[in-house]
């Protein structure tokens, strides 16, 4: 099989019970880079092969019509094209906004008393 991503979930679940244990892993893996890649709008080539996360694989740029070979695990990572450099899906970000103080910063802006005092009175 060529591609993964175009299998519905439970076909997926039939090809990984199919298939041997030790390649099951590598089987996931790849579905995931594949439906990352679609989402991103690339297309898979005619010679598109899947070895492993490490291995080059051709894929096409929408934006540019230019054959890109990436590592598999770098479309995560990193998923523009490296001769128009244009990702042409933002990716969203799942990391929270960082809202945390620091102690040190509090004792330089408030004074060790005042935050002292503020620390007893909130009885955390």
């Amino acid at each position: 099989m060529k591609t993964l991503y175009q299998l519905s979930d439970s076909d997926f679940e039939q090809y990984l019970l199919s298939i041997k244990p030790i390649i099951r892993r590598s089987a996931k893996s790849q579905r995931e880079i594949e439906q990352v890649a679609i989402e991103f709008g690339y297309q898979f080539t005619d010679s598109y092969h899947y070895q492993n996360q490490t291995t080059k694989v051709s894929l096409l740029c929408p934006s540019c019509n230019h054959i890109v070979f990436k590592q598999p695990r770098s479309i995560l990572t990193n998923p523009a094209c490296p001769s128009c450099k244009v990702a042409t899906k933002t990716k969203p970000s799942n990391k929270a906004n960082n809202r945390s103080i620091r102690l040190d910063d509090l004792i330089s802006t408030q004074g060790s008393k005042k935050l002292a005092k503020a620390i007893r009175d909130s009885k955390i």
